[in-house]
């Protein structure tokens, strides 16, 4: 693969991860948005981006 379709890749798996924990675009006509849960999936949520984004040892972009 080249780089450009690796930082591909790894663009669409960091979009993924984010839509998948509630990260959308919000729209005019949608609900406001709400914080991530106080809770085990709102948790684990948190740790997966930060995995993925934050941890310099771990991130992905």
């Amino acid at each position: 693969m080249s780089n450009e379709q690796v930082k591909a890749a790894k663009a669409a798996m960091v979009l993924g991860q984010l839509l998948s924990a509630g990260f959308t675009s919000r729209l005019a006509n949608m609900p406001p948005p709400v914080p991530i849960r106080d809770d085990a999936g709102g948790a684990y949520n948190m740790m997966i981006l930060d995995g993925m984004l934050i941890n310099p040892g771990t991130r992905i972009v």
